[in-house]
């Protein structure tokens, strides 16, 4: 382990008491992240209501700024989130056309936006596996011809890793437009819209990105938005005159409404930096690496994978799956290791301040279990 991942690790003391392998239920929160709210706390005592006008709003500024930049595509398209679902539900109210397609046991936040507000949806086959194959994606959408398609960047129950550029191909071939949920994702895998066919990219940030509960992002697209029948509003929406009368004006800001709390974009702020610091390239890489370790450690000793690299276009990366078996979620919680069980399927979630010994560790305790058979 390169010095990097060590000084990384090293902010978390309590992986040294217990392998965590649940970041994709929550992750854990930077050090470097709470101290932050140390140092706004003080400043918005001092500052007040110039704190809010000025430093608030240069701090969101700079939170479009840098998620747009991790993602490749314009800060104008960024909109900040309380979270992913509120996101998602400003789309699904305001798409004029009720009519998308949608993977069959994809994640419930992403589907039921849809459901409750009327949605004729076109769900594509079981999975096989864990996938569901591109040929079949496409096939489905040439045959029903949806005006859009939402789909989940990386699958929580099986941990297949969708291949955005080859998705957004599909979409673009048959002129339908891409809604993407990147909660998963966002901060652990390698994500450049930039030139891609996704029209919604929406992501909580207190999974992968160390930030802590209460905010989210999303890229919007000008054609997404030309959709929209804007029958949501905030004060937001306000824009003063030379003359100072106020007047609605639809946009991206719909996306915002109310008043944020700073403290929360404070620290998703401070997240986002140390991210970029460290580099998802290279966050995604350590990720591959360690899940490779787990893979193949599983694979020895006969632990069926959910969704297997070895069938055709099937890639994972900071999630593995295994089935949910009784004598399997006894081992692991005898042996205190944290994952998570979703609904058929026992889940471990793999972030770059995992390290060797603690993939090593679950591994043991399988080890332990085949040998007492």
């Amino acid at each position: 382990m390169n010095a990097t991942w060590q000084a990384l690790r090293a902010y978390f003391p309590v992986l040294e008491k217990r392998p965590y392998f649940n970041t994709a239920f929550a992750g854990l929160i930077h050090p470097i992240v709470e101290e932050k709210l140390v140092v706004v706390r003080k400043q918005y005592m001092q500052e007040l209501t110039h704190y809010r006008l000025h430093e608030f709003e240069a701090m969101k500024d700079e939170i479009r700024t840098l998620s747009a930049e991790i993602l490749g595509v314009s800060a104008s398209n960024m909109a900040l989130l309380h979270n992913y679902s509120s996101g998602m539900n400003v789309i699904t109210q305001n798409l004029k056309n009720k009519k998308v397609m949608m993977m069959h046991e994809d994640y419930p936040s992403l589907y039921l936006p849809f459901q409750t507000a009327g949605f004729e949806i076109t769900y594509i086959g079981e999975q096989q596996n864990g996938k569901v194959s591109y040929a079949e994606i496409e096939a489905a959408i040439k045959a029903h011809q949806p005006p859009y398609f939402a789909i989940s960047q990386v699958h929580y129950n099986s941990g297949w890793c969708v291949d955005l550029v080859r998705i957004s191909a599909i979409t673009k071939k048959y002129g339908v437009k891409l809604i993407v949920d990147g909660t998963q994702a966002f901060g652990a895998i390698e994500t450049n819209l930039n030139g891609l066919h996704v029209d919604a990219y929406l992501a909580s940030t207190y999974k992968w990105l160390m930030g802590g509960y209460g905010a989210g992002i999303a890229y919007i697209s000008e054609a997404l938005l030309a959709d929209f029948s804007f029958c949501m509003a905030s004060q937001n929406n306000l824009v003063f005159d030379d003359d100072g009368a106020m007047h609605y004006e639809p946009g991206i800001k719909m996306f915002e409404p109310g008043h944020k709390d700073h403290e929360v974009f404070a620290r998703l702020l401070e997240a986002l930096k140390l991210t970029h610091h460290i580099g998802i390239s290279n966050i995604e890489a350590r990720i591959r690496a360690l899940s490779v370790r787990l893979s193949a450690g599983l694979k020895a000793q006969s632990i069926e994978l959910i969704g297997d690299p070895d069938l055709d276009d099937f890639d994972r990366a900071n999630i593995l799956c295994i089935p949910n078996k009784k004598e399997y979620a006894e081992a692991l919680a005898a042996s205190k290791i944290d994952c998570s069980v979703r609904g058929k399927a026992i889940r471990f979630s793999i972030h770059a301040y995992n390290n060797e010994e603690d993939v090593d560790a679950l591994l043991a305790v399988f080890s332990k279990w085949v040998q007492c058979l």
